[in-house]
């Protein structure tokens, strides 16, 4: 089965996941912070043991050697900004592969998006699409972790972390299509994913 435009007759909605609602976001937000706290002590887990002679230098980068209160603000926005739109970019290329259309990019509020709201992906292939950025930016980082100059590892440091926090919607929404049937079809607007399932005796389980 492919993506499509249309979603069959006999398909109906399983289940809306939207973080329009104040709700599901500040959940989300905090299951983000959790995220970010396991995130960061794994990948400096990972750093002592790959370079345990850099790990000292990547800590003291956070607490002492930025040279002020200010560049280490700029330092975590422009981290941010750029792990940001890295993540929406591999979202991205997976819609447009799946889809052959170019998808929709877009800022609300704090958080960035990539979207195909016209089309019907199936579970595997949004599975696929969502989890992206978790898995491809976590493997070239700990790579870069491993290979890069000394001076990078704060940055990238930043960047794996703050890219694994972020992506506490993607598993949001993994979660619940792990419980869908492989024929369910997947319309990501944005800030709303509905997923639909078959109307039939083996979807009425779920």
């Amino acid at each position: 089965m492919n993506a499509t435009q249309t979603l069959p007759a006999h398909y109906r909605l399983f289940k809306r996941l939207s973080i329009r609602d104040a709700a599901p976001l500040l959940l989300l937000n905090l299951a983000s912070l959790l995220l970010l706290g396991l995130a960061g002590a794994l990948v400096l887990a990972l750093l002592r043991w790959l370079r345990p002679q850099d790990a000292a230098a990547a800590f003291s980068f956070s607490i002492e050697g930025v040279g002020g209160f200010l560049p280490m603000i700029l330092t975590l926005l422009g981290a941010t900004f750029g792990m940001m739109v890295v993540h929406e970019a591999f979202h991205g290329i997976f819609f447009w592969h799946y889809t052959g259309t170019r998808p929709k990019f877009g800022f609300r509020g704090a958080y960035a998006f990539a979207a195909a709201p016209d089309w019907y992906l199936t579970r595997d292939q949004y599975l696929v699409t969502g989890l992206a950025p978790l898995v491809g930016i976590t493997v070239i980082g700990i790579l870069l972790l491993a290979f890069a100059p000394a001076g990078w590892i704060p940055l990238l440091v930043l960047v794996v972390v703050f890219n694994a926090s972020g992506a506490v919607g993607d598993l949001w929404v993994t979660s619940w299509l792990l419980r869908c049937p492989p024929d369910a079809l997947c319309n990501d607007q944005g800030d709303e994913t509905c997923l639909y399932v078959p109307d039939e005796p083996h979807s009425e389980s779920l």
